[in-house]
């Protein structure tokens, strides 16, 4: 399947490469933010989330939510130990959910935490 904008004809797949290598990069030039060159960098990033911002695309990044079935995400991992009364929280996103137009392009993927169940007071 594929998109088609100001009659250029783009699959799927391949926007959606293009919106998960995007925000991976930002995120890595983010934690460099002080090495030499990364003002370029992310210049360069910023104009390019603008251009797909522009087309329709945004994630969705779900880090330090509670974790429901049904997301759509694809769960890498699970930390914590399952003793005990817990729930599932979102520890790390390693791929946000991407969506185009508001509607799902791709999956998400994510690390979740098993954390004691805390009881709020009455």
């Amino acid at each position: 399947m594929s998109e088609q904008a100001d009659g250029l004809e783009v699959g799927r797949d391949t926007l959606a490469t293009l919106a998960l290598e995007t925000w991976r990069a930002a995120r890595e030039v983010e934690r460099g933010k002080d090495l030499p060159g990364s003002v370029g960098l992310r210049y360069s990033l910023r104009k390019i989330r603008a251009a797909l911002e522009e087309i329709g695309i945004s994630y969705v990044d779900a880090a330090g939510g509670e974790y429901h079935a049904g997301m759509a995400v694809d769960v890498v991992d699970i930390d914590g130990d399952e003793s005990g009364d817990t729930q599932l929280m979102i520890k790390e996103t390693v791929a946000p959910i991407i969506l185009l137009r508001g509607a799902l392009l791709s999956w998400g993927e994510v690390v979740l935490e098993r954390r004691p169940v805390t009881q709020q007071p009455i």
